[in-house]
């Protein structure tokens, strides 16, 4: 067919032409014109596009192209006139006369023309082709409703679908833990090892209880050579996530038993198989451990060996235990109370532990070469040995008109005796019986116990005793120096009776009496102190000598022996109350305002002291006797406020 727009033939079965290139459509119908309107004739067919007028040169007296007479489009050469018809007789082209040319076509150009002329007569016929108006919003909306529905056909794909989970948890989306477990799987699978460790943490974070997700980790942790990690997750799902999941202990067992540390795995199978019942945990832990140690027991001593008997892990004898265990392994025990272990004692073969009289806690084990504890053995054994009978006195309790002298005896095989005389509970530390004992004048409580060869104690014995005979007084205020005072001898009378002194000062301080003002005189051999009361006359209230020549309270003096000093007061003969030899002469009253003492001091001698409370309110009155090798020294008697006996002491 022709184009329409090009006039040039092309195949009519494509749907643009090959020339130019435009669409093959029909051409517009003219618009309709008034009746009796010439129309112009269609070209399209005329055999003139058919006729090809001859190439020649154009002579040189011709005229050219341009020339008017000549022109195409001229009034006399105008093409669809009769006279001017292309191939008619009198056409010119280019001034020259044409010749017309049929040109000669094949029977399949000629059913091509006739097809060609057909087709555009019924094109005719059919009048002019309106393009049809393109509805764009219905073309969109259709657009986008396909594209709805595929993204919500992918949409689903994705996250219904365990592949297309996996899909987007490869993207790094947020989906199920599953679906991240499922990536670390398979990049697990394909070797790579740092993927999966980072699907299983991130699935590890959407679900942190996830037991799978933790198992996967831990394995990953294990392929990538990190123990301690995998440890630390193993030990998180047997503490807290999965208690009772096999697979955490069996996993953390192998790599114990991996690592050398068969102790460990051990314990962890016990604590496997009490958090899961799994038997085969048990049974796998008794392959391990070593049996327990067993004992035997003899007794101490051979002579008691026939009537030894250990009855509910008890015995009236001291006996021996002995230790055994299968071959290749090492006894440890203790006997103080703490697990036993390789750090403790080592036993040795044929070694005799003695369980003596009391409480013997002996726990032991039995340790593999691999280190392996056994289960341990955990006796209590107590010896109750019967106890000695206690001492005997000649004489019973009651009160007695005279001095008496006890005698004590106790059972056989007693090594020695001791006893006290104030009351208190006698040790070994205590006076050591060697003779009849004196009691003194008074009441006495006389308690004894023996000591067998063996170190056993005895039973107390206890008797009390009450001595009534005349004895001693006291120490009073009357007790004087001859010929003088407290708080009477003025300080007149002293210098008339003892002279002047070598210097008389005032005294200041602590040394100063509590009250008043007081002064301080100074003798050869005697130092005496006064004080002055709301300006009255100084009297006498501290005198220290070391002069024979006075006479002291009770015929006392400076050289007397001191049995002496405590033969003329009165001594309830009581015990020492410490290893120095210190002692109780006598305390009076419940708050010990009466009392005597005997101390001993730490460079040598002693101080005997009595006080007393003087008759002014708040005061006191202490004689003390300073003692060496037996033999009063000094003495000082005076007076004081406000200090307690006991202070005083």
């Amino acid at each position: 067919m022709l184009c329409p727009f090009c006039g040039k033939r092309t195949d009519s079965h494509k749907p643009a032409c090959q020339h130019c290139g435009r669409s093959l459509r029909a051409p517009r119908r003219p618009a309709p014109q008034e009746p009796g309107t010439p129309q112009a004739p269609l070209h399209v067919y005329d055999d003139a596009a058919y006729v090809r007028p001859p190439r020649r040169r154009r002579p040189a007296g011709d005229a050219p192209v341009g020339n008017p007479d000549a022109r195409v489009g001229s009034p006399d050469a105008r093409v669809g006139s009769p006279d001017a018809r292309v191939g008619g007789p009198d056409a010119r082209v280019g001034g020259a006369q044409a010749r017309r040319v049929r040109v000669r076509h094949s029977p399949r150009r000629q059913d091509t023309r006739r097809a060609d002329e057909a087709r555009l007569e019924q094109l005719l016929r059919r009048g002019p082709v309106r393009r049809r108006r393109v509805r764009w919003g219905r073309l969109v909306g259709g657009v986008s409703l396909l594209a709805a529905f595929l993204l919500v056909g992918v949409t689903l794909l994705l996250t219904r679908t365990a592949s297309g989970q996996l899909q987007l948890a490869a993207w790094g989306y947020d989906v199920p833990a599953s679906a991240y477990v499922g990536l670390g799987d398979s990049l697990l699978d394909r070797g790579d090892i740092a993927g999966a460790i980072e699907a299983y943490e991130r699935a590890r974070e959407i679900d942190p209880a996830s037991v799978e997700a933790a198992l996967d980790l831990g394995a990953a942790y294990e392929v990538d050579g990190r123990q301690e990690q995998a440890m630390a997750i193993y030990q998180e799902l047997m503490d807290t996530l999965a208690p009772q999941h096999a697979e955490a202990y069996t996993r953390m067992i192998r790599i114990y038993r991996d690592a050398g540390n068969a102790q460990a795995a051990v314990d962890l199978m016990q604590l496997a198989y009490e958090a899961t019942g799994q038997a085969s945990f048990e049974t796998m832990r008794r392959e391990y451990m070593p049996t327990a140690p067993t004992a035997s027991y003899a007794a101490a001593d051979e002579a008691d060996q026939n009537a030894f008997e250990l009855k509910n892990n008890r015995s009236n004898y001291e006996f021996d235990v002995t230790l055994s265990a299968q071959e290749g392994v090492s006894i440890y025990y203790t006997l103080d109370g703490e697990a036993p272990g390789p750090d403790k004692s080592l036993y040795e073969a044929g070694q005799k532990i003695r369980c003596a009289e009391g409480t013997t806690h002996l726990r032991a084990v039995a340790v593999s070469a691999q280190g392996v504890l056994s289960q341990e053995l955990d006796e209590t054994y107590t010896v109750v040995i019967p106890t000695p009978n206690s001492p005997k006195a000649n004489y019973a309790s009651g009160p007695y008109s005279r001095v008496i002298s006890v005698s004590l005896r106790a059972d056989e095989g007693t090594a020695a005796i001791y006893y006290t005389l104030d009351g208190t509970s006698p040790t070994t530390q205590s006076l050591l019986y060697e003779g009849p004992i004196t009691l003194p004048v008074g009441d006495s409580t006389l308690k004894a116990i023996a000591v067998m060869e063996d170190g056993r104690q005895s039973y107390e014995m206890t008797c009390t005793y009450a001595i009534n005979v005349t004895q001693k007084r006291v120490f009073r205020t009357a007790d004087a120096f001859d010929g003088l005072a407290l708080m009477e001898t003025t300080y007149a009378s002293f210098v008339k009776k003892y002279g002047e002194p070598l210097s008389y000062e005032r005294l200041e301080g602590e040394n100063a009496y509590a009250q008043g003002e007081s002064y301080e005189g100074v003798w050869a051999q005697t130092t005496a102190r006064f004080v002055s009361l709301e300006g009255a006359d100084a009297v006498l209230y501290c005198l220290f000598t070391q002069d024979a020549s006075l006479k002291g309270p009770r015929s006392t003096r400076v050289g007397s022996e001191a049995a002496d000093v405590t033969g003329a007061f009165r001594d309830k003969g009581g015990m020492p109350i410490n290893e120095r030899g210190d002692r109780l002469l006598y305390n009076i009253d419940s708050l010990g305002q009466e009392i005597g003492t005997y101390r001993v001091l730490d460079g040598g001698g002693a101080l005997i002291e009595y006080y007393c409370p003087a008759q002014d309110e708040g005061c006191y009155l202490q004689l003390t006797y300073a003692v060496s090798d037996g033999v009063v020294e000094s003495i000082l008697w005076q007076q004081y406020v406000g200090v307690t006996a006991q202070e005083g002491e």
